[in-house]
């Protein structure tokens, strides 16, 4: 892996051990339930993506199942208990692959996803959720999804722009000194061109105000996850965006009811108290089937407490049962030169293409100062609010348009009331 990616695994080792030595730990999904325990938030958000993914990978017939930069775990344990299918967590983070061994019992794998310790169409569904926006390589991340999917490529990410000005717009707000910074913005078209044609997409969240509600019951989250039930737009008015890449199609023939991946969701609930998995971790016979060699993709053999490539020798640690996939820096040399054979070979019209989005994105690098970042997002701010100013018109009378924007000042007047009453008591 290269030295930026590097970075961004230590420091995600650092956040997935949060809370461990107190038996605390801070959880990246709600696996403790809804707004319980020591978690990121948001938890309705989540809730809802992973609906929508769920509600996604269920009209496939399939036997196993793997989550790229899962995490800890939360979404393949879903899997493996609604579906009844082998599934698998990987992450960059050791750490993270480590959480969801000791959490779910789940087969974990460490890996760079630039370049995957995985055989072709190793895997009948391939997941890859709110990850695309934070690799360094996104164009080589996503031609390795495609190359390991069998039959199903499910891609979610927020980082979506509706046309180039705000993606060029987004990408000079890209703030590189944070470790775990969205640094790739995405157009629709850059998934077209990379993936294929034929690609389907939609808003993973179709109804962003109903889910941006505050202290619901439980009852009342069932109701807003059913509404989120829609499928076929995409809209500024959702959140995210969902692209599905069917490779094979092999439908299901059983139609699973929303309402029991809603139950399932709801009650995968962890102790709030992390007890730590005493029991030795051994690496799964079953792993090696679909493990290669992630430089040369060449099989690979188990010795011990390693692997080890039978073309070019590499070795590569097994840490409790997990294995530890990771190029590093000696190979770049050697791996640029594949990808560029590999583009040269997959697009060949498209190459130009292809290289200008590489180029794209390798521009996040440069840092943009204060000044055009506060200009950017004011232009933003802009052009969010023409829309919303075109939407309201052409939904309502000249009247209904006056009362939606006195609606909006008073409302804005009485936040910053609460604000100044609340500063005053501070005092």
């Amino acid at each position: 892996m290269d030295k930026e990616t590097s970075k961004i695994k230590e420091w995600l080792d650092k956040r997935f051990t949060m809370g461990v030595k107190e038996d605390k730990y801070f959880a990246h999904q709600p696996i403790y339930g809804y707004k319980k325990g020591f978690t990121e938030g948001r938890d309705l958000i989540r809730y809802a993506r992973i609906l929508s993914n769920l509600k996604k990978i269920s009209q496939f017939k399939f036997s196993n199942f793997i989550d790229i930069g899962g995490a800890e775990g939360y979404t393949p344990n879903l899997v493996k208990k609604i579906f009844n299918v082998d599934s698998y967590a990987c992450d960059l983070s050791f750490e993270a692959n480590l959480r969801a061994r000791e959490l779910f019992g789940l087969d974990s794998i460490g890996i760079d996803l630039s370049n995957l310790p995985f055989k072709d169409e190793s895997f009948d569904i391939v997941l890859c959720s709110e990850v695309l926006e934070h690799v360094t390589r996104p164009v080589q991340a996503i031609c390795e999804l495609k190359r390991i999917t069998k039959k199903a490529l499910l891609i979610t990410t927020e980082a979506i722009c509706y046309d180039k000005l705000e993606r060029n717009l987004q990408m000079l707000l890209v703030d590189l000194s944070e470790k775990h910074a969205d640094r790739n913005w995405y157009l629709v078209d850059d998934f077209a061109l990379i993936i294929g044609e034929n690609i389907s997409y939609e808003n993973t969240i179709p109804n962003i105000a109903s889910i941006n509600k505050c202290d619901c019951s439980l009852e009342e989250i069932k109701v807003i996850l059913k509404e989120q039930d829609k499928s076929g737009d995409f809209t500024r008015d959702g959140l995210g965006i969902s692209i599905l890449f069917v490779k094979e199609q092999d439908l299901a023939k059983n139609k699973t009811n929303i309402s029991s991946f809603i139950d399932a969701i709801l009650n995968t609930i962890v102790n709030e108290k992390y007890n730590r998995n005493k029991t030795p971790l051994h690496l799964q016979t079953k792993l090696l089937d679909v493990l290669c060699c992630p430089k040369c993709l060449t099989p690979i053999k188990k010795d011990a407490n390693e692997l080890i490539c039978l073309l070019c020798n590499r070795k590569y640690k097994v840490k409790q049962g997990i294995p530890l996939m990771y190029t590093n820096e000696k190979d770049k040399e050697y791996l640029m030169k594949k990808w560029d054979h590999i583009y040269m070979n997959k697009f060949e019209s498209n190459y130009k293409n292809i290289a200008q989005l590489i180029k794209l994105f390798e521009h996040t690098k440069l840092k943009s100062n204060f000044f055009i970042r506060t200009i950017v997002r004011r232009i933003l701010k802009i052009k969010r609010f023409m829309y919303n100013t075109n939407k309201v018109l052409n939904e309502r009378s000249m009247r209904g348009v006056l009362l939606y924007f006195l609606d909006k000042i008073k409302k804005r007047i009485q936040r910053e009331t609460n604000r100044l009453i609340n500063r005053f008591r501070k005092k």
